[in-house]
């Protein structure tokens, strides 16, 4: 069970206005912290940094800073999978 941020409806649609979604299963729903469940401390300020995708895996996402942090504590990058 993983932890995170959820995005609410007003934050997941002004994401999907800074870019066209380039593949039709869209997600664009939370911000992973945790794959192991710890909590997520609270965040008030997700800012987007620039977006990337994988044309072979099929996979589009932005990167994300979750309160000035760009790595999870297990040393992946927050990201936001569109």
């Amino acid at each position: 069970m993983y932890s995170g941020y959820r995005l609410d409806g007003n934050s997941r649609r002004r994401l999907l206005q800074l870019g066209q979604p380039r593949y039709p299963r869209v997600h664009a729903d939370h911000v992973t912290h945790s794959m192991r469940g710890e909590p997520a401390p609270d965040a008030r300020h997700i800012e987007v940094l620039g977006h990337l995708h994988d044309e072979v895996r099929g996979v589009q996402a932005v990167a994300v800073a979750v309160e000035g942090r760009t790595r999870r504590r297990d040393g992946r990058h927050y990201h936001v999978t569109i």
